[in-house]
């Protein structure tokens, strides 16, 4: 029962943990991919040949005020059929070479809407630029999609809306042709 609850705790689709430690400012999450074997990107077979391992430190969002750190075992595999050495596991939480989970640089960018990345960075022990880092990992892929929506558009229409009458207006842009909103524009908190 108990190692039920470690894995429910982490909740990682493709990460289990094995062990949790905690420790007062911190929980450590000794974990492993739950996969013991992947497919040959050379020919396609599939492999549980170990080649080497190592350990790595993850960190995941904060549980309770404390610091979370996934300790994860990563495998690489050798190919017995192709003979293809250093295969590296693949995580659907994890982006390569990523010293954070997905979900923690999606918190991380949330935060940052309401404060500055130094800010930020204090707060969670991190450099302003690897705040800055996983902003842009959450963020450019929505703008990529913004753009590519954009470049699709036939004809725009803006519009512009009383917020609060004769002292405060938006910008509405949408698309007539679809009738779909593009964006809002809402006025400063500071009108000059």
């Amino acid at each position: 029962m108990q190692d039920n609850n470690i894995i429910k705790f982490l909740d990682l689709p493709d990460i289990i943990a094995t062990e949790i430690i905690s420790t007062e400012d911190r929980y450590i999450f000794i974990a492993e991919a739950k996969k013991n074997h992947i497919v040959c990107p050379q020919c396609g077979n599939i492999t549980n040949k170990i080649h080497d391992t190592k350990w790595q430190n993850i960190r995941d969002i904060p549980i309770r005020g404390k610091l979370v750190i996934i300790r994860l075992l990563k495998k690489r595999y050798r190919c017995p059929y192709c003979h293809k050495r250093g295969i590296p596991e693949k995580y659907e939480s994890i982006d390569k070479y990523a010293r954070n989970t997905k979900r923690f640089d999606k918190c991380l960018a949330k935060e940052t809407v309401s404060k500055d990345y130094s800010k930020v960075a204090r707060e969670n022990g991190l450099s302003y630029t690897a705040v800055n880092n996983a902003v842009k990992k959450v963020i450019d892929p929505l703008i990529e999609q913004q753009l590519s929506k954009l470049s699709q558009l036939k004809a725009i229409s803006i519009d512009e809306f009383a917020v609060l009458k004769r002292h405060k207006y938006g910008v509405s842009i949408t698309d007539p042709i679809n009738r779909e909103l593009i964006d809002i524009y809402l006025p400063a908190k500071r009108m000059i």
